[in-house]
């Protein structure tokens, strides 16, 4: 009986094995390229698809609804009229809280409204006050505001979104210097989409809780 020595065909094992780890690799890349894809869509999906309410708040859902008449705590039959007397120390040569110049009089900011306001009996949560409603995505890189159409100044004018940036770009230029350090922290550009609707885009860093009330408080002139 004639025994043949067992010879292995190693030629073909080296390319199976090549071939089953071009395929592994390719399995790899795939994977990789899934999440990646899926990573960008729902970075997207955050970036697009967007909220629009009445008011803001970061703890969660609003007290009150759209369209809620007055606030809990207020008496809309109480008396108007007559007079306030407040107290406060030190002088004051000045009515305008947002001069550089001068020390401003005790409620010197009570004149100037903003787009949006916080009330007394809730924590963190603004509506909309000169804004009719407003904007912004899952991830809150911008917020879009729309102005009621009967805002008005006390001269009678039209509240606009040329004013709001205005507002905004004064505020740079000859504010406070706390005005203008607080918002170079937080807004990336204003825009002026109609005359009704201004949108601020936020810079990447900055406080997520704090940019849409930051924005939202500052006050609005013409």
């Amino acid at each position: 009986m004639e025994v043949r020595p067992l010879v292995r065909n190693s030629s073909k094992t080296v390319v199976k094995a090549k071939s089953q780890n071009f395929q592994n690799s390719r399995v790899w890349i795939g994977l990789c390229l899934g999440w990646a894809t899926l990573f960008l869509a729902s970075s997207l999906w955050a970036g697009s698809h967007s909220t629009k309410t009445h008011g803001y708040s970061f703890f969660g859902e609003l007290n009150y609804p759209a369209d809620f008449e007055h606030l809990a705590y207020v008496n809309p039959d109480a008396p108007k009229g007559g007079e306030i007397s407040i107290w406060g120390f030190g002088t004051f040569d000045s009515m305008n809280p947002y001069s550089r110049k001068g020390r401003a009089a005790v409620l010197a900011s009570a004149p100037f409204e903003s787009l949006l306001e916080g009330t007394a009996d809730e924590v963190g949560a603004s509506y909309g006050l000169l804004a009719e409603s407003l904007e912004y995505p899952e991830d809150v890189s911008w917020v879009r505001f729309h102005i009621r159409p009967e805002a008005r100044f006390s001269d009678g004018s039209a509240v606009t979104a040329q004013d709001v940036k205005f507002t905004y770009d004064l505020f740079l230029e000859q504010g406070l210097v706390s005005f203008r350090a607080v918002l170079s922290e937080f807004v990336q550009t204003v825009e002026v989409l109609d005359s009704k609707t201004v949108q601020y885009t936020f810079l990447p860093d900055s406080p997520l809780r704090d940019r849409i009330p930051t924005v939202g408080g500052l006050p609005v002139m013409s």
